[in-house]
């Protein structure tokens, strides 16, 4: 069994040489552990071809491994797991899906009995413990797809409870044509009914790449790729939407680009989520620090939101917000947390959201993209730690070397350096011996600047 599969956040790898019928065995008798067996467990799949192979295995081996009461739910999105999970009250969930990674991927989420959740770490150590007590049984990989024929263009009634649930965000105050790219994914039954109910109050939708298919043929999964960017942008500037929406292989992250195509920052519509909300407390990851501070700075309403810092990763978002009974959060990612949508992330319920938001502005959406201040932001960057114990020196150095030049620091997550007009955060990657370096500003020729300096100087301390 291939270890690395088991994040922080949850499980994904490549199958079935990574992910395959036999690790799910284990998985199912781990979770077994974690979970109260006697409660009812909701099951869920994505659209990929491996979630379609795994799913049967996965429901069959959950009943050997004590549960009971499954409720096998089939083809949903990931957020529908957690709202199926709520509304049935379930001791926990468990939903195959490998997100926004390459169709070859596979992979499983988890929520535990109090809806938080449960990290891929947490269940190899149930696994570890198991491994050499018992014995599992001979599979035959790739058997469960033979079983999962069926159509899944056509809503179940899973679906239509969440569309029900759904349509009472929608908020408009005038007409809209708007682009939604399911990216050939699970959200495509789900806009199917939502369509109705925007038509109803005078919005148009238009649906691109609705049909579910694993193989994802019109652009791959990943909505921040830049070939799913700019045939999203195209379909708006020919059918001169007021704006597009762009959803990933399982529906909990998403993309918005205005009338004239031209991608939105998340941070752009963390605040345009906020527009004529009063007193929201709000938490953001590390990465989106100087963005928020840099928009609220320059947009106004800085003190009129309470503010929370959190890790990178959704497993410590999610647990922050829901601890400091927050309203919103988001991540750079494209992941948008409710509190009105339990504390996690909805990918549908941001662009409902959103649309109701715009509908309310008095000039287009362009026009507030415009306001926005242009933030550079570099891929991030990947560098090698000899040591994960010898990391704390490295932040520690390179903290006392930017102080002593007058900058604020802070060592919340690793280290970042506020400059004023750019900023840095390096941090230890989770689960390999990496760190991770992210820059941000708002001059392309300063950022690079920055950013020799800050390689030049790690480089003499690892």
């Amino acid at each position: 069994m291939d270890y690395s599969i088991f994040r922080h956040y949850d499980i994904r790898g490549i199958y079935p040489s990574q992910l395959n019928e036999g690790v799910i065995f284990w998985v199912a008798k781990a979770f077994g552990k974690i979970c109260n067996p006697s409660r009812s467990l909701i099951v869920g799949h994505d659209i990929r071809q491996s979630s379609l192979a795994l799913y049967p295995v996965l429901v069959s081996t959950l009943r050997s491994a004590g549960f009971k009461k499954i409720v096998p739910v089939g083809f949903i999105t990931t957020p529908m797991y957690v709202f199926l999970a709520e509304r049935l009250k379930a001791g926990g969930a468990v939903m195959l899906t490998a997100s926004h990674n390459p169709k070859k991927y596979g992979g499983l989420k988890f929520i535990d009995g109090k809806k938080l959740p449960i990290g891929g770490k947490e269940i190899l150590k149930k696994i570890i413990d198991w491994k050499g007590k018992i014995t599992p049984p001979p599979v035959s990989y790739g058997t469960g797809a033979k079983k999962m024929k069926k159509n899944y263009s056509r809503p179940t009634h899973f679906h239509k409870k969440y569309a029900d649930f759904l349509s009472r965000f929608i908020d408009v105050r005038k007409r809209l044509k708007v682009v939604i790219d399911c990216s050939n994914g699970s959200v495509g039954p789900v806009w199917q009914i939502l369509r109705e109910s925007f038509r109803r109050k005078g919005i148009e939708i238009m649906i691109v790449n609705q049909k579910p298919d694993g193989n994802f043929p019109a652009h791959g999964p990943n909505p921040l790729a830049e070939k799913a960017i700019r045939k999203l942008k195209n379909v708006v500037l020919r059918r001169r939407a007021d704006l597009g929406i762009i959803f990933d292989g399982d529906g909990d992250r998403v993309v918005f680009v205005d009338d004239k195509g031209r991608p939105m920052p998340p941070v752009g519509i963390w605040y345009l989520l906020l527009v004529e909300e009063k007193a929201l407390k709000t938490v953001y990851s590390t990465a989106s620090e100087f963005d928020v501070n840099l928009i609220t700075s320059t947009l106004g309403n800085a003190k009129a939101f309470k503010n929370y810092l959190s890790p990178v990763g959704y497993v410590f978002l999610k647990k922050i917000l829901k601890n400091k009974n927050a309203d919103l959060g988001f991540e750079y990612s494209g992941h948008y947390y409710f509190k009105d949508f339990f504390f996690h992330d909805s990918g549908i319920v941001a662009a409902i959201k959103i649309i109701g938001k715009i509908s309310k502005l008095p000039y287009k959406f362009s026009d507030f993209s415009d306001l926005l201040p242009r933030i550079e932001r570099f891929p991030q960057i990947n560098l090698k730690c000899r040591s994960r114990q010898d990391a704390p020196e490295v932040f520690s150095r390179i903290g006392e070397h930017f102080k002593e030049k007058g900058f604020a620091v802070s060592y919340f997550e690793g280290v970042s350096v506020n400059l004023g007009n750019s900023w840095f955060n390096l941090r230890l990657a989770d689960t390999e011996d990496l760190f991770r370096l992210n820059l941000s500003g708002v001059n392309r020729a300063g950022l690079l600047s920055l950013k020799r300096e800050v390689l030049v100087f790690i480089g003499k301390l690892t």
